[in-house]
């Protein structure tokens, strides 16, 4: 995350457009690199065919929407490994009162 940035004052139109278009690429690059998944990442999501991450996406929508029906906003996944088999648990995180 890039840190804070002050912001020059009392600048020309020009100048504005010139500090603007120098900075544009910087956090052009910023952001390509955050959202650049690493090798290691991209090994283990290897493991895990579209069609199953769609299903699992599909699955905690639901349990998402069975917890906003409880009044509970936020809620956290913990993976567990039970023998062969992989275990998503779902926890609330805190509970919020709806307005």
């Amino acid at each position: 995350m890039a840190g804070k940035r002050k912001i020059p004052k009392n600048l020309s139109d020009r100048e504005m457009m010139t500090a603007a278009e120098r900075s544009a690429p910087a956090a052009a690059r910023e952001t390509a690199q955050a959202q650049t998944p690493t090798a290691r990442e991209e090994f283990y999501r290897g493991f895990l065919p579209e069609k199953t991450a769609q299903r699992i996406g599909e699955l905690l929508l639901a349990v998402k929407m069975e917890y906003y029906r409880d009044e509970i906003v936020d809620f956290g996944i913990e993976v567990r490994k039970d023998g062969r088999n992989i275990v998503l648990v779902t926890v609330p995180k805190k509970t919020q009162e709806r307005i």
